[in-house]
């Protein structure tokens, strides 16, 4: 078994999810974590990449595998502006911008 790091926001805190047996990240693994994600992304090359959905709800690894990257859930619009507003609440408070 092998250990992806997800976040819901980019410079946010990661953590660490269990792959299945096959390699792929179970969406409801990913949902239980931050309820609401559909799917992950990541960044690489200076542009933001989607990760396939296969079947049954699983998410492929990327072609080189999960390596080292931390992947970014994926919301709906609607969870999308309130995981917007939250990380943007998290930034302000982890760099002092909050009074």
């Amino acid at each position: 078994m092998l250990y992806v790091k997800i976040t819901y926001c980019q410079d946010s805190e990661s953590i660490e999810v269990p792959t299945e047996d096959d390699g792929t990240i179970s969406v409801t693994t990913v949902a239980a974590q931050y309820p609401g994600a559909t799917g992950l992304k990541y960044r690489i090359d200076g542009h933001i990449r989607a990760v396939k959905i296969a079947s049954y709800g699983k998410l492929c690894p990327p072609e080189s595998g999960w390596g080292e990257l931390v992947y970014i859930c994926v919301f709906p619009k609607g969870e999308l502006n309130r995981m917007i507003g939250k990380c943007w609440t998290l930034l302000h408070a982890e760099h002092g911008f909050l009074s």
